[in-house]
């Protein structure tokens, strides 16, 4: 996960100074790509975490419990990734 880490931080670095509207255009596209894999693979996490005496065992009565304290999401939200 670490490498993951690495590449999200070093996304934030681009420079964007010098990319036209075409450019910023694609770049949210491929934006939008990586945050809908990462939706993608956090909904797989969460799926190896379906039992409740786990999830309660690691200090969280929920899994939007979990995603509001670890993931720092709204209710709304959590509950929003735990329907997927």
């Amino acid at each position: 996960m670490s490498q993951l880490r690495s590449v999200l931080e070093e996304v934030t670095t681009i420079d964007l100074d010098g990319l036209t509207g075409e450019d910023l255009v694609a770049e949210i596209g491929e934006v939008v790509f990586g945050i809908q894999t990462l939706e993608v693979f956090m909904t797989r996490l969460l799926s190896r975490l379906p039992d409740t005496d786990r999830l309660r065992g690691l200090g969280y009565s929920s899994a939007t419990n979990l995603l509001c304290d670890v993931g720092r999401m709204s209710p709304w939200r959590a509950r929003q990734v735990v329907s997927y």
